[in-house]
């Protein structure tokens, strides 16, 4: 065994969340630890149930994109949206097929990309919808995200995933599923080269290398080991290497016959990873990991918040923190967020969210953002939702804020670490938090806009069009009061009457 160098192998099972049985098995192979991540499928039958079943495992867990089989996730005017056609579809395990509007399947959807028949807008929306229900019914981020039948490898999607799965929900990892092994045709092996440019230009990142397209019969343990032996020799002298390798484990449907879930290739998968020499191998040699233990790419530590985000730096930035449950009028105070975008072309409003996450807190907001940014074309790109910016990274993007909201009821080390920063620059707060505003009233800083989450639109206004006369009123306000719940009321009423 080599201890000096052990590359990362993450181990992926496909298909999460279509079939009852499939789902058992790979749950199965986590157990054994013959696998190491999945990727659920969004529309997939099962999803909410097998999700349900694995809520207290810390399991990765990525995103399955599946823009070929089954009904869209979004329901919306499915008449008119590009990529629904009649679809054969199996309701459960044992019921026969019925037709539905569903996905047209993966020939037809490259033919369609290329007659340019397939609208921009409705593949931005079943993303997004696929990404948000993902995220509401697993309570956390995917891992990463991948492709049903490798359609994240086509330039158009690669293009519109890349810039929501980045700007609005902070993802940054995305299978590059381009195997050295396999003979591409020339138009394919542009498209992956293509799609994988476009990802790199979002910052995404992948493993180092892939494999797992064995083809019929090939998905054996001696190839497997051939593959990974093959790694191990050609990058023997390079440090932080990662490898994935897909599969298909689970059990066969029952019923139907016909359907993709009935092979019993995937048994036999399944019974080949949990060979005991094979795990015993994969021990010697590599250190078995999820997608969420792959590095970022490094240039993005190094890059602004602007430029992570692709903004123009002409234009004006509020940053909202929030790392734990929002309450009922922090939602509503998004409609005067919503207000002032509208009214207001060259702000930006960025939410930056920390590590803690609360199922039901994420399925208010994120599907409160996403209906603002449908209803309202001309902002959609202006309200942009972040998950993995770390403390270094926003303290670090504070020199670019014109604004610092803080949305979170608690106080917490962080928020007062990040508010103590703010006010060292003078960049105006609007902390909700009565302690940190003590704590800071206390330190005789200046920039705090004391406030609740009540009449944000205005405050923000005011700020954005001179941020030098509200500094000052801040500034004067703080000398003259004493720290006391009372007196910090009064003052909070005395901004008002500024206003």
């Amino acid at each position: 065994m080599d201890t000096i160098f052990q590359p990362k192998l993450v181990i992926n099972a496909d298909d999460f969340g279509w079939f009852q049985q499939r789902d058992a098995g790979i749950i199965e192979g986590f157990e054994t630890g013959a696998i190491s991540s999945t990727s659920a499928i969004a529309n997939g039958n099962y999803l909410e149930e097998s999700l349900n079943k694995i809520k207290d495992c810390n399991y990765g867990v990525g995103l399955h994109l599946n823009l070929t089989d089954g009904p869209p996730v979004y329901k919306e005017n499915i008449a008119a949206n590009s990529l629904v056609g009649k679809y054969m579809w199996y309701p459960n395990d044992y019921e026969d097929q019925i037709q539905i509007d569903g996905f047209h399947g993966l020939f037809p959807l490259h033919s369609m990309i290329k007659q340019n028949k397939i609208k921009e807008i409705d593949l931005e929306n079943e993303i997004r919808a696929q990404i948000a229900r993902f995220i509401t019914l697993r309570g956390k981020l995917p891992t990463h995200i991948d492709g049903h039948k490798h359609i994240q490898m086509i330039p158009l999607v690669a293009k519109i995933l890349g810039c929501i799965m980045t700007r609005e929900f902070g993802i940054y990892k995305v299978r590059f599923s381009f195997d050295e092994s396999e003979k591409l045709s020339k138009d394919m092996k542009f498209q992956y080269e293509e799609s994988i440019k476009i990802y790199k230009s979002y910052g995404i990142n992948s493993t180092d290398y892939f494999f797992g397209k064995f083809g019929d019969g090939k998905f054996s343990k001696e190839n497997i080991i051939k593959s990974l032996d093959t790694f191990r020799n050609k990058l023997k002298k390079s440090t932080n290497i990662s490898v994935e390798m897909m599969c298909h484990v689970g059990y066969p449907s029952v019923n139907p016959p016909k359907c993709f879930s009935s092979s019993q290739q995937r048994v036999k998968e399944l019974r080949i990873l949990q060979d005991d020499s094979l795990q015993n191998y994969i021990r010697n040699n590599y250190k078995l990991e999820s997608y969420e233990e792959i590095e970022n790419q490094e240039k993005i530590k190094d890059k602004t918040l602007r430029e992570i985000l692709q903004i123009n730096p002409k234009k004006q930035l509020i940053l909202s923190y929030c790392n734990l449950n929002l309450e009922e009028d922090c939602l509503d105070s998004l409609d005067n967020i919503l207000d002032l975008l509208k009214n207001t072309n060259d702000v930006y409003f960025v939410q930056v969210k920390g590590q803690q996450f609360d199922k039901n807190y994420l399925q208010q907001y994120v599907n409160k953002l996403i209906k603002i940014k449908h209803e309202n074309q001309n902002i959609k790109d202006r309200i942009i939702y972040v998950h993995t910016l770390e403390k270094d990274q926003i303290i670090k993007s504070l020199n670019e804020v014109d604004i610092f909201l803080s949305f979170s009821p608690n106080e917490s080390s962080t928020q007062l670490e990040i508010l103590k920063e703010c006010l060292s620059k003078n960049i105006i707060c609007i902390a909700r938090n009565t302690k940190l505003n003590q704590t800071i009233i206390q330190n005789e800083q200046t920039g705090l806009l004391l406030s609740d989450c009540h009449n944000i639109k205005n405050r923000c206004l005011t700020v954005l069009s001179n941020k030098d006369s509200i500094a000052s009123i801040i500034k004067s306000n703080l000398k003259s009061l004493k720290i006391s719940q009372n007196q910090n009321e009064a003052m909070d009423e005395e901004q008002k009457q500024n206003y």
